[in-house]
């Protein structure tokens, strides 16, 4: 029973922690211009990835 009694105030106490999160609104971050480069960089290399290995799934449906 006490181990019940635990895990209800462990479980009730971690969320009345977790709602006091307070996070910071999109319109107050700025992003260097470095950093945004660098964020397009990696989406292009993540892009060329993803279309060479749709290319290899379509030609080995064919030969499926």
């Amino acid at each position: 029973m006490m181990g019940f009694l635990c895990v209800l105030s462990t479980s009730a106490y971690s969320q009345r922690k977790s709602l006091s999160v307070n996070l910071q609104s999109k319109n107050d971050t700025e992003v260097s211009p470095i950093v945004k480069e660098k964020v397009d960089e990696y989406a292009q290399k993540i892009d060329a990835i993803i279309q060479e290995e749709k290319k290899l799934m379509e030609a080995e449906l064919v030969t499926l």
